[in-house]
């Protein structure tokens, strides 16, 4: 017998945690409402709020607001345990778009663009990259929306990078990474052809652990990828 049930639209929006009650007026978010969606009267939604989650329903909608009445609020159990860092090497424009979007997905914290040696430049689109992140965090069931950093130099990160448990930079012909038992963990993706020697050097010399991800020479995109999932575990 096929699940009939409706899906809930999730969407991160502020609320108090004891509110009876939500109003949205702005005019994106509405629109999506009344336009887009098209919910009715007595609808339910999810809104997310910094890691806790509320049921509500619509009251009352028009094209200038939307009033929700809460129903109940809970934790967002769906967020992983650990925090993690990802440090990634801009690369190319569309597989950049679509990292972001898959390391939302998986559970990853944080995104600090870098700037190397071998860096791909593009032009910056931030609005476009944190709608990417929300809307993804928002399909996948997050209980926040990964923090996206303005683009900083490799030495930056190295630095920015000292404030974790952990950090792995990861590198070909080196031993496969470990599952990692830290809470705050950072990771480092090159781009395409790699970090040079000099930044492994630098790696090193903070402190920072080599890993690998098994013998095949994997895309820069996949590599943040599979290097996430793994230090998820």
């Amino acid at each position: 017998m096929s699940d009939k049930r409706k899906k809930i639209h999730r969407f991160f929006f502020p609320f108090e945690s004891g509110a009876k009650s939500v109003l949205m007026n702005d005019p994106e978010l509405v629109h999506q409402f009344c336009s887009v969606l098209r919910f009715k009267l007595g609808e339910q939604v999810m809104l997310v709020h910094e890691k806790n989650q509320a049921l509500a329903s619509v009251a009352k909608i028009s094209k200038k607001e939307v009033l929700l009445d809460v129903l109940s609020v809970e934790n967002v159990a769906s967020e992983p345990l650990k925090k993690i860092v990802a440090y990634i090497s801009m690369f190319k424009k569309e597989p950049f778009e679509w990292m972001l979007e898959k390391l939302t997905e998986l559970g990853v914290s944080e995104i600090v663009p870098m700037e190397t040696a071998r860096t791909i430049r593009f032009p910056w689109k931030p609005l476009r990259y944190r709608t990417i992140i929300k809307e993804a965090a928002e399909q996948s069931g997050r209980g926040i929306i990964p923090f996206l950093s303005e683009p900083i130099s490799y030495k930056e990160a190295l630095k920015y990078a000292s404030k974790n448990e952990s950090n792995y930079i990861f590198e070909l012909d080196v031993p496969a990474l470990k599952t990692s038992k830290s809470k705050t963990i950072g990771y480092f993706i090159g781009p395409e052809g790699g970090f040079d020697e000099s930044e492994i050097n630098a790696a090193e010399a903070a402190g920072i652990q080599t890993a690998g991800l098994g013998k095949l020479t994997l895309r820069a995109e996949t590599a943040a990828i599979v290097a996430a999932f793994k230090l998820l575990e």
